[in-house]
This record gives structure tokens, sequence and C-alpha cells, in this order.
């Protein structure tokens, strides 16, 4: 028996599902390898759990960096690990339509394909993220219109302008919510000799980015960079948002050069069909605002926004012959 799988990995989340199942697979894309020895203790969920109860003993591993995959082998683990969850059986022939860049090369591809081979996969074709939202979301990508989807990933930024059925103007960006956590990271590093783990710096971004929560001053604990003892300080909010703002101007950046490159015409059709905005980072208040005002056009929040592309990719399998080979 034949399984198909929509799959989409990114640096942070890995969302897998099988055509003929209403489930959803969502884990993080990261393992937890012993500090000491190097060995391979965990996966996704259960790499967070361990993260959370030994810190210490254990250190983080990403296979994928912005967008791109760096170790081949603990990715193919890892998709492996989400497959069988997901209902992979070696007794059946399995495919998968993964996501990918607009601008990603037939190298990077390829790695993905052998690292899907590598576990077990028989055929993996592709199809870009930002065609897959916008099947997901119903636009009329295949008519003579301008349509456009900025995706604000963990790792990397996607924004592309889609008429006719393809992709007019794009751009990638290896930007996005971790530069955020690792830049506020490195800056208690250098401003006050404090080291400590990324995932605290994650949960007071998004501290920063709700507006329903605001809070004045944030108390950051780790070690001292040069004696290793315990040691923490308090900041004022306003101390850290120059930090943020400068990954948020990139991602603006990023989106303007893409509406200055598309065909003025359907650059028309953006003042009334605006721009849909997904990925984790859409669901941060804020940044809408900043985009809005950058570009002058609607901004159109999506909801579930995180969801959306491996739900176009599943909407995709139907059409999986079709979809594009390496």
């Amino acid at each position: 028996m034949s399984k198909y799988f929509a799959l989409d990995i990114g640096t942070s989340l890995t969302k897998i599902s099988d055509r003929s199942s209403k489930k959803y697979i969502i884990e993080p894309t990261i393992a937890v390898v012993d500090r000491d020895s190097s060995r391979l203790i965990a996966f996704g969920n259960e790499a967070l759990e361990i993260i959370n109860k030994t810190p210490g003993k254990v250190k983080i591993v990403r296979p994928i960096r912005h967008g791109q995959i760096e170790d081949l082998s603990l990715a193919s683990e890892i998709v492996a690990y989400l497959l069988k969850k997901a209902g992979y059986s070696k007794l059946g022939r399995s495919y998968v339509l993964s996501s990918t860049y607009g601008d990603a090369t037939k190298v990077q591809r390829r790695a993905m394909e052998r690292s899907l081979k590598e576990a077990g996969i028989k055929e993996t074709r592709f199809l870009e993220s930002t065609i897959a939202a916008a099947i997901d979301l119903g636009l009329p990508i295949g008519e003579p219109m301008g349509n456009m989807v900025v995706i604000l990933g963990a790792g990397c930024i996607e924004a592309a302008v889609m008429s006719l059925g393809s992709v007019v103007s794009s751009t990638s960006l290896g930007i996005g919510a971790e530069d955020i956590d690792n830049n506020l990271k490195n800056y208690f590093i250098k401003r006050y000799g404090i080291n400590t783990s990324t995932l605290l710096f994650s949960r007071i971004r998004e501290q920063l980015l709700r507006k329903s929560e605001d809070v004045e001053s944030h108390v950051i604990s780790g070690h001292d960079i040069q004696t290793g003892a315990a040691a923490s300080v308090e900041v004022l909010t306003s101390e850290l948002w120059p930090i943020v703002d400068e990954v948020l101007s990139q991602i603006v950046d990023g989106v303007i050069s893409v509406i200055t490159s598309t065909p003025p015409d359907l650059t028309n059709d953006l003042c009334q069909s605006g721009i849909y905005i997904l990925g984790g980072l859409a669901k941060l208040d804020g940044l809408g605002s900043m985009l809005a005002n950058g570009t002058d056009l609607p901004i159109h929040i999506c909801k579930n926004p995180e969801m959306r592309v491996v739900s176009g990719l599943k909407h995709s399998l139907n059409d999986f012959s079709h979809m594009a080979k390496v």
C-alpha cells in the first residue's frame, strides 16, 4: 500500500501529515545529546522535555539552520522518527511532497531528497512554500493579477509575488525569530558577561512582541562567563527593543525589495489585495503594523499561520506526479 505525506521541515518546527489522515505531527526540529559523551538522547518533543528538566547535562543540536540542512544524518533521523509517528511503514511505498524555498539550489534540494531517502522514502517531490501557502489560503494565483505572501519563519523569511500560477518576484532571507534570540543572547554576554539558554530569550522575545503582556523589566539568569558562578541581572524592556528592531527592520526591508522588483501592474493589484502574512512570527503583535507602515499596503495576518504551508502541501498531494523533482 502506498502512502503520501506532506512535509514542512523548518528551522524550528517540523510538520508532517499523511494524505489519508486528519492528524498533523508537529514537533521541534531538534535533538539533544549528552554534553560529555555526545551520545544522541532524544528528538522533538521528547528532546524539549529533557532540556527543561536537565539543562546542564545536555545540549541542543539543530540539523537545519536558516532553512538549510547542516547535518544530513541528524535531519534524516528526526524525519524518520516523525514519519513513524505520522503512520510511515516499511511495508509499503512512501512518497513525500516537501516544502522548499523559492531560491533553493539543486544541491540543497538533493540534500533534502537524500535525507528523506535515508529515512525510507521512495520518492520526494517539491513545492515552493509560498505557493503551498497561497493554495491553502485560496488565493487566485492562477489569475492574471498579483498576490503576495510573506512567510516569517524561525530561521528564514520568504516573500513572493505570484501571478498566472508562478512566482514573479521573490526573496529568501536567512533571518528570523532565532536571530532575535541569538542577538539578545550575545548582547547579554557582551554587556553583562552573562550566558544563558537561547530558550529563555525565545520566551522574552514573545513577551516583547505581545501587547497583552506589557512587561516593564526582565530578569536574566545564567552563569558568569569568567567565573562560571550563577549570575543574574534585571533590565528594562526599553533596553531590549533596539536589538529586536534590528532584525524586524531587515524583514521589512526584504519585503519592500520584493515589491520594488515587481512589475507596476501587479504592484497596483497589491494595493487592493494586500500582503498575506504567515509563519511563526506572524502571531506576534507589532510586526504587522511595522510592515503596513513600511510598505503602505494592506496587511492580512492569517489565522493558523504556522500551519498554512503544510496544509497547502497536503491539498496538493493529489497532484503529486505534477510536482517538481530535484
